[in-house]
């Protein structure tokens, strides 16, 4: 190209809107975007509050990154440190700002036994806060840092600050109290170190906390994710407010579960769209989680991690109606209705439940369940089938890290109100693993059975998106595989034989045209010849509309 016609392109490119500049710097990647600085004055300033939007760790640790500056040669290696230079102005445009320590290596733990690699110390994130006044969202883990004066002033300076996620997995305490502050100002607060948090109630007597825990209401979150020892924290969150509440297991199974551990106070939170509980073996604990989870009458999403799945039995049984002595000093069940104003006869929001009382979150449209270890004996448990027979909401069934059993969720039922199988006809996402039993079977048994799953899945007509993981996973005709045509809306499509066997051209040929509709597909781990040359073969059929995951 010839200069002249070179700067009449450069003069119009710089002739452009800035809102169609920056709408344009968000469609490229990292080396495009950078390149597009150097279209002119006017694309530069456009675009660098784009380049400089958000902050990962593996940016952060680029040798050429802005911020790293060359160790001086004159200083000990054990002393030097990467950010001793003047920090880039161009900080001013950052929003998101992530640093994650990889648990993995030693590199972030404060030892001095080799080389200190770790260039994240508390006066270093101080002096990073102070140049990034527009951060919107925070997220650090680290290995110990326990917050000094110098970062809690910093923090509080960040007032656009909406989303904050602070983990310390050594053990360091820190008053919660000393950031009210910045935590009022927050949508989404994320510390999921038990050890971090310790609130000034604990040095109050248990009457004193009980009381205490209902009458603050000074923090307007949105979504909370904490530990289960970070229980106490909720004493400070609005009950009008927050809407997804997450509360996690502890990183060491073996703590012992404490009564300040109490999944009651959650009983204030009646407003709450989304909720997930760690349930962990304790005394009168399943008690706990009916009361609770029978109190939000508008939770449509409930995440449960379990042990055993004797621990979903609630889910199948009406909710009690019976408060133990355990619970009644905590629960102040009429004095809770009295602050929030609830009359009653009414409810949380204004939906009449008086045929609610059959089980637990009767409008439950979205279901996940993670088992923390995965069982060796599969039993033929009927759990599963109850859960798809008795919720007709039920869009999403997720089970992970539990085999479950495909001739008992899948058999055909012998009772009349049941012949159409699972009352759950608009699931939109199903996720679920089959035990080794199913490739132990004779051909025509093994057949019968898929059979019965993909006729079954045929039914889900509105489902979108199908994932099953097994041993002995049949793709033929013999099996009923043609059913799938009936999920006519089926997007995104995973399944894996355990065994990595590998799908036939034969089998693919049969699938793709069954889902047309077919936007993601994941057939197992794949080399990258393998992959390559079923990536290949989708182009050359005229499916290039289909994304192969490896």
């Amino acid at each position: 190209m010839d200069a002249p016609k070179e700067r009449q392109l450069t003069t119009l490119a710089g002739q452009l809107p800035t809102e169609l500049i920056v709408a344009f710097g968000h469609l490229l990647d990292g080396h495009s975007l950078t390149t597009s600085l150097r279209v002119c004055h006017h694309w530069h300033n456009a675009l660098i509050p784009v380049v400089w939007h958000s902050i990962t760790k593996t940016q952060w640790q680029h040798p050429t990154f802005p911020i790293q500056q060359p160790p001086s040669k004159r200083q000990p290696q054990l002393e030097q440190d990467p950010y001793t230079g003047q920090l880039p102005p161009t900080l001013f445009h950052v929003r998101q700002l992530e640093w994650v320590c990889n648990t993995s290596e030693s590199s972030d733990r404060f030892s001095y036994s080799g080389i200190r690699r770790n260039p994240l110390t508390t006066a270093t994130l101080a002096r990073i806060l102070d140049a990034t006044p527009n951060l919107v969202s925070l997220s650090l883990q680290v290995w110990v840092m326990a917050p000094d004066l110098a970062f809690g002033h910093a923090l509080q300076q960040l007032k656009r600050l909406r989303r904050l996620s602070y983990d310390v997995l050594a053990r360091a305490t820190f008053p919660v109290e000393e950031l009210f502050p910045v935590f009022s100002r927050l949508d989404e607060l994320v510390v999921p170190s038990r050890a971090w948090v310790k609130t000034k109630t604990e040095e109050l007597d248990e009457t004193e906390s009980s009381l205490s825990s209902y009458s603050q209401d000074s923090w307007k979150l949105r979504k909370l994710d904490i530990a289960r020892g970070n229980l106490p924290i909720l004493q400070h969150c609005s009950g009008r407010t927050l809407r997804d509440l997450v509360i996690r297991r502890e990183h060491m199974i073996s703590n012992p579960i404490e009564a300040s551990d109490s999944f009651l106070p959650i009983l204030r939170f009646s407003h709450l769209d989304s909720i997930r509980l760690a349930i962990e073996s304790s005394p009168g604990q399943q008690e706990d989680v009916v009361l609770v989870l029978s109190s939000l009458k508008r939770a449509r999403e409930l995440v449960l991690d379990v042990f055993a799945i004797q621990d979903l039995d609630f889910l199948n049984s009406p909710p009690t109606t019976t408060v133990s002595a355990r619970q009644q000093p905590l629960v102040l069940e009429q004095w809770i209705q009295q602050q929030q104003g609830i009359g009653q006869g009414d409810t949380a929001d204004g939906v009449d439940d008086s045929d609610d009382g059959l089980m637990v979150l009767p409008r439950l449209e979205h279901l996940t369940i993670h088992f923390i270890r995965p069982l060796v004996v599969h039993a033929r448990l009927t759990t599963f089938r109850r859960l798809v027979m008795t919720r007709p909401k039920l869009k999403t069934f997720v089970v992970t890290n539990h085999d479950v059993d495909p001739d008992i969720l899948f058999e055909q039922s012998r009772v009349r109100a049941e012949r159409d199988g699972w009352v759950c006809k608009d699931l939109e996402t199903l996720n679920l693993c089959f035990p080794k039993g199913v490739y132990s079977k004779t051909a025509d048994g093994r057949n019968y059975t898929w059979q019965l799953i993909y006729g079954q899945i045929g039914k889900l007509t509105k489902l979108k998106s199908l994932s099953l993981r097994c041993m002995g996973l049949q793709r033929n005709v013999e099996a009923g595989f043609k059913q799938l045509a009936e999920a006519i809306c089926l997007q995104e499509l995973t399944m894996i034989d355990v065994r990595f066997l590998k799908w036939t051209e034969e089998e693919i040929e049969l699938l793709l045209p069954l889902v047309p509709k077919l936007k993601t597909f994941s057939l197992g781990p794949l080399q990258d010849v393998d992959f390559l040359s079923v990536a290949t073969w989708l182009v050359n059929n005229g499916r290039s509309d289909v994304r192969l995951v490896r």
